[in-house]
């Protein structure tokens, strides 16, 4: 079993230590997951059931978009659940896993922007992070791990037919591929400026908790703690709370750490509301 997360608030010494097994009683209130990129429904209900034992009186999974791009009535279907979680008396708590569900609870605020006034609270976690070439490549390593000898054969394929080809074409047959690479990096480095901006320009006031990992290799979690201190920053903004593992690694908190993770959820969840 892992040590336990690192509580700790931007700026300030982390206070290390596990907290206490008893958790405390959450008044009602409705929970809305906002998946990551290639998580399927049944990898969240890891997630709904946590925020069903914390107290939930409803549930909604909302997954990413690109992951749903082959079943978009059903997508459909569970935005409008999450629409109608935010019409009653009980207040909200989002919970935000990866880039991919950071994207998705950008786009549902700026297109119900009514709808930010009933949240008590956020939970975000292993977000945000880079969008690049080399980020998405290791998204995609993380998520189809049978992609990667597929990947280097392929490349190997590349360099073999470009050497093969060079006899033709010269050097511009071998500069062509690694061109096409750096301009994809290149762009994949404006999107995540662009991303990053949105996340630190949106019009948050509501407290926030961010779990993150110092072995999470597709997000840093510097990042991570770059936007907590934007935040703080924020004239009438809670300060973020911050939990951080050492040895987890990307969108596998809670199994990594269940007892610890629910705890730290509890704690920040009963707190906000």
């Amino acid at each position: 079993a892992e040590a336990p997360g690192e509580s700790l608030r931007p700026l300030r010494p982390p206070r290390v230590g596990r907290r206490a097994a008893v958790l405390p009683e959450i008044p009602p209130h409705r929970s809305v997951i906002f998946g990551w990129w290639g998580g399927s429904e049944r990898e969240l209900w890891p997630y709904e059931d946590l925020h069903r034992a914390l107290g939930a009186a409803s549930v909604a999974m909302v997954p990413c978009s690109s992951t749903a791009m082959l079943l978009r009535s059903r997508w459909r279907q569970a935005v409008a659940t999450a629409r109608e979680s935010f019409y009653g008396d009980l207040p909200v708590v989002v919970h935000v896993l990866s880039n991919g569900g950071m994207d998705m609870y950008l786009r549902f605020f700026s297109q119900n922007p009514d709808f930010r006034r009933y949240v008590a609270s956020a939970v975000f976690d292993s977000t945000p992070g880079r969008r690049d070439l080399l980020a998405t490549m290791k998204a995609l390593n993380a998520r189809f791990p049978w992609l990667r000898s597929v990947l280097i054969s392929a490349l190997l394929a590349r360099v073999i037919a470009a050497l093969a080809g060079a006899r033709k074409t010269g050097l511009r047959g071998l500069l062509r591929p690694l061109l096409l690479a750096v301009v994809l990096q290149f762009y994949g480095g404006v999107r995540t400026l662009r991303f990053l901006k949105s996340c630190e320009a949106e019009p948050w006031h509501r407290p926030s908790l961010f779990l993150y990992s110092m072995a999470d290799d597709i997000v840093d979690y510097r990042i991570v703690e770059r936007l907590a201190r934007a935040r703080s920053r924020r004239p009438g903004t809670p300060e973020p709370r911050m939990c951080r593992w050492r040895h987890s690694p990307h969108i596998a908190h809670l199994r990594a750490n269940p007892a610890d993770y629910r705890e730290t959820v509890a704690e920040f969840i009963t707190a906000s509301l």
